[in-house]
């Protein structure tokens, strides 16, 4: 997998602190809503997709080589035509059903950036709206949105729930067949890379939720933020990811139960050291 991202603009180690000593920031990446173990079969298979948590249903009979000779070579497996539409159907079907919603840890975050007399930025690899949904608004998907489609021609991100199909037509150029739904492919670069990096350089807060640790960049976030800044660092998860040990912090248990408890902590001015 590339952990290559571009050019980024990164600040000197004073800049940076100049900057954090300004605002007051949080980065939070992964997922609230992840409360159960982690199956590491399971987590490869989602890298595999791409897809951050997995929470579209991309099956191996969706993929097909993309180039010749590329036998063998997960990054050159592309979906097969008329994927798109199957998957936006199938996961916005699921996404739909009343049962599924945000829980305390994602209204916790919420009040958050209400109350928080400084900036929260939430970072999410997850395509749900179940952030939007609990009342964040600052709030960025790197891996994509679910009910949302992309125009391959004039790159016009629409809000989109119906079915998808081939003989659609781009609102915004008029083209016909060119879209796609919003979310990121294995071997497509994340969303919002530089603006991620930007506020990781000048965070002094940095939060992990529910995340495995394995998923880069994300994985990688934490390792920025503790190399180019002073910001505190801690993770919220179900169990020790595999990048607990370079975190400043740790706090383990349901994320519907751990997040609520540390914002109340930090809205109440005990925030870490």
């Amino acid at each position: 997998m590339s952990h290559t991202f571009g050019k980024m603009q990164r600040k000197s180690r004073a800049a940076s602190w100049a900057a954090a000593r300004k605002r007051e920031e949080e980065v939070h990446h992964a997922g609230p809503g992840r409360e159960r173990r982690v199956d590491r079969r399971a987590d490869r298979g989602r890298r595999l997709q791409g897809i951050g948590s997995g929470h579209l249903p991309l099956r191996r009979r969706d993929l097909v080589e993309s180039e010749p000779g590329g036998r063998g070579d997960p990054g050159r497996l592309r979906p097969q035509p008329g994927t798109g539409a199957r998957l936006l159907q199938r996961s916005t079907e699921k996404l739909g059903d009343p049962a599924i919603g945000p829980n305390p840890a994602h209204a916790a975050l919420a009040r958050l950036e209400q109350e928080w007399p400084g900036e929260v930025f939430v970072v999410t690899q997850n395509i749900d709206d179940l952030h939007e949904r609990a009342g964040s608004r600052n709030l960025l998907h790197m891996h994509g949105e679910l009910n949302k489609v992309r125009c391959e021609r004039c790159e016009a991100v629409i809000e989109w729930r119906a079915d998808l199909g081939l003989d659609d037509t781009c609102p915004g150029c008029a083209a016909v067949g060119k879209l796609r739904p919003h979310v990121v492919w294995f071997g497509e670069m994340p969303i919002g890379m530089e603006q991620i990096y930007e506020a990781l350089d000048r965070c002094t807060l940095f939060m992990s939720i529910g995340t495995s640790g394995h998923v880069y960049p994300a994985a990688g976030f934490v390792s920025h933020v503790r190399m180019y800044t002073r910001a505190h660092t801690v993770e919220l998860n179900l169990e020790p990811s595999s990048g607990a040990s370079i975190f400043a912090e740790t706090v383990y248990g349901p994320a519907s139960e751990v997040v609520p408890v540390y914002i109340d902590a930090l809205l109440a001015g005990r925030m870490p050291a």
